[in-house]
């Protein structure tokens, strides 16, 4: 097992594997971004505009991290022992994130307040405990260290708790979301009793791959938008209701039975305007009478 995890750790940890892994997180997160953003320019939802700002505070976190280790790589490679600290503290970040979009798609003072807070208590905790690494034998990986492992419990308790949330609310969506999840939590709890060696966690970021590209069916969580269902096909125009020509109610049928009933010559004319006024559907209706008198 443990040389499988190996194997695993050195594909997606070092160059060019660890590449692959942040394209992957940064394109779903970019990929579940635009279609949102869609979708919201077409119904204006309150839970799509959340969903935009969640994505795009990971996709701020994602940016700076990844722009701080190409710097930190390029220019200071002293500076290596800052970015598995920080590591830790973006995948707090993301999750935390992912947490609030599926289980509060609705405006909630509390929620929203308490991810921001642990927002910034993760990117201050990452900075924290970069400290001491720099003080930390070049042989010694941050997977082994104690730091490693608060890290470790601390995004396991957050998953737990937003499984729960998640669960109790039953969201739209929130079985992708469980899923979602449950694959994180997975890889960060394997990783937590197998402990790969080095700094960063290769099953880890295997997780993390199979579940970001979940993040692609927030656009879809809702369904088709009553707009878009109630829009004819392309190039088909709705079918309208044609206009009834002919009447046969109650009074149309009352009006023929008593035009047999009548044997008075005038009443029958008056009957039978009423009868042809009432079948063909008319305001009014006239009969010409012609009379033909003769001379002797």
């Amino acid at each position: 097992m443990s040389a499988l995890l190996g194997q695993i750790g050195s594909l997606l940890t070092t160059p060019p594997g660890n590449l692959i892994y942040w394209l992957v997180l940064a394109f779903s997160i970019a990929g579940a971004l635009q279609a949102v953003f869609l979708q919201w320019r077409s119904s204006g939802a309150v839970p799509d505009w959340r969903a935009i700002r969640g994505l795009g505070a990971m996709l701020a976190s994602l940016l700076v991290f990844f722009v701080l280790g190409i710097v930190v790589a390029g220019a200071i490679p002293a500076a290596q022992a800052f970015l598995p600290p920080l590591d830790r503290a973006i995948s707090l970040i993301l999750l935390t994130w992912v947490i609030w979009i599926w289980a509060f798609p609705e405006p909630s003072k509390q929620p929203d307040l308490a991810a921001v807070v642990l927002t910034a208590m993760a990117a201050l905790a990452g900075v924290l405990s970069a400290i001491p690494e720099t003080m930390r034998p070049a042989d010694a990986g941050f997977n082994q260290g104690v730091a490693n492992i608060l890290w470790q419990l601390s995004t396991l308790g957050l998953l737990a708790l937003g499984g729960a949330l998640l669960y109790i609310r039953r969201t739209e969506g929130f079985v992708n979301a469980l899923a979602f999840l449950g694959l994180a939590f997975l890889g960060h709890a394997i990783h937590l009793i197998f402990r790969e060696p080095g700094d960063y966690s290769g099953i880890v970021r295997l997780a993390h791959i199979a579940a970001f590209p979940l993040l692609l069916t927030l656009s879809q969580r809702f369904g088709i938008p009553a707009a878009q269902a109630s829009a004819p096909p392309s190039g088909k125009q709705p079918r309208t209701e044609e206009a009834r020509r002919y009447g046969a109610d109650a009074k149309t049928v009352h009006a023929l039975l008593a035009l047999t009933a009548e044997a008075d010559a005038l009443r029958a004319s008056q009957a039978m305007a009423r009868a042809v006024s009432h079948t063909m559907l008319a305001d009014l209706c006239f009969i010409m009478l012609l009379t033909m008198t003769g001379t002797a």
